[in-house]
């Protein structure tokens, strides 16, 4: 059996030029597909890596309920 994820991110709505904030002139859809027999160590690999690099952003909350989104991985260093 196979495991699919989802997502979507972006909007379908017209943009402006130049955009305004929280405008994208893009709107993407992506799948992850997986074996079921390997999503526990797929799971554990991401929350380490999840606590690895957004510690600080997690701080005392589980790393289960902290998202990553998009701004977070192209943000300013």
């Amino acid at each position: 059996m196979f495991v699919f994820y989802v997502d979507e991110s972006g909007s379908t709505d017209k943009h402006s030029e130049p955009l305004r904030n929280g405008e994208t002139p893009l709107f993407v859809l992506a799948c992850l597909a997986f074996n079921a027999d390997h999503w526990r160590i797929i799971d554990r690999e991401y929350l380490r890596l999840k606590v690895g690099f957004f510690s600080p952003e997690i701080g005392d909350r589980r790393p289960e309920q902290y998202e990553i989104k998009g701004s977070n991985l192209v943000g300013a260093t």
